[in-house]
């Protein structure tokens, strides 16, 4: 019996399962985000154990080539562990906008001369963009799951070998974003981002975009520099991280090797009105082989969300997952 994480907890008058197999350094990039989307606001009682019963939704995160071996009955769906988005430069920074999307295109309009940037070296800089924008904009957002890099860690392998882009307004940094430059693959890697205060108000006022904007644009103008990754994000299309990074022109990659050949296996019990309300409403991106493609679950009473579609360089393919059709593998196993 594999020995992993479970939550239980009730979605509208039902208790359902979520479960989680893995290594514990993998837990942290995955199981947050699907508790949240499947349970809301709703207690959870989550506990350390061993997985007796397959619980009505399963994480379980395998090899590449074991997820390859194993069968795949309807109810089970291979995920790639993480996804990244990055943005080829090796062209003009106007060449470039104009793939952004229209959204994007109509900020950049609005807001044109409204911020300016500079690439900060200071140490003094660092440390201000660290405690005032960063660390308060991780905790607003993300409170106990936040997940970043400790200042020393920043400091010494980010801000010493990387850049950082300081945003203004009336003279003021509103914004600012630490990236890793990583010579050998001719990249550069935002990796930290924050605004004044983690304030909202900067947000929303285009600030924390024109973050985006500026680092993108220096990378243009590098002749060492072929590519800006925006970094990782969990397998599903309603991650709000990733529908708002395929705004700059991004496409869909595998993350680096320590992730490339993880993969998450999916399964579900389809016959739970609780879990097949979550499938609905969060397609997924798909692992076969070496391609990642987009899974857009329907039924018989909903349409697939489309609207989520990432439809990007990287995404080789989409399909249709029918959850009309349960497998016989899990339709009579009660929920606990």
């Amino acid at each position: 019996m594999p020995y992993g994480t479970e939550a239980f907890g009730n979605v509208n008058g039902e208790e359902i399962s979520l479960q989680f197999i893995g290594a514990t350094e993998d837990k942290h990039w995955l199981f947050p985000f699907v508790k949240q989307r499947l349970f809301g606001n709703e207690p959870v009682t989550e506990t350390e154990c061993k997985i007796e019963k397959e619980g009505d939704l399963r994480l379980e995160i395998v090899g590449k080539v074991e997820a390859e071996k194993r069968a795949v009955p309807d109810g089970v769906w291979t995920l790639p562990f993480r996804i990244h988005q990055a943005v080829d430069t090796r062209r003009p920074f106007s060449e470039l906008v104009q793939s952004m999307a229209k959204q994007e295109r109509k900020r950049r309009r609005k807001n044109e001369g409204r911020f300016v940037y500079e690439v900060a070296e200071r140490e003094s800089d660092f440390f201000a963009f660290y405690y005032n924008m960063h660390k308060p904009t991780i905790d607003n957002r993300h409170g106990d799951s936040a997940i970043s890099e400790p200042v020393d860690t920043a400091f010494e392998k980010l801000f010493k070998s990387g850049k950082l882009f300081l945003v203004k307004e009336n003279g003021l940094a509103v914004s600012g974003g630490l990236c890793a430059i990583n010579k050998a693959h001719r990249r550069l890697d935002a990796r930290l981002i924050g605004v004044a205060g983690g304030e909202a108000r900067h947000r929303q006022s285009g600030a924390q975009a024109a973050v985006y904007d500026f680092l993108l644009e220096w990378a243009c103008g590098e002749s060492d520099i072929d590519e800006v990754d925006f970094q990782g994000g969990e397998p599903f299309l309603s991650k709000g991280t990733v529908q708002y990074k395929k705004r700059f022109a991004t496409m869909v990659k595998w993350p680096p090797a320590a992730f490339a050949d993880k993969r998450v296996l999916l399964s579900a019990n389809i016959e739970s009105p609780a879990i097949k309300h979550f499938l609905l409403n969060n397609p997924v991106f798909l692992a076969k082989g070496d391609a990642i493609g987009c899974g857009f679950f329907t039924d018989e009473t909903k349409k697939p969300r489309y609207d989520l579609a990432v439809r990007t360089p990287g995404v080789e393919f989409e399909t249709e997952l029918n959850l009309g059709v349960t497998s016989p593998s899990r339709q009579h196993q009660p929920a606990f």
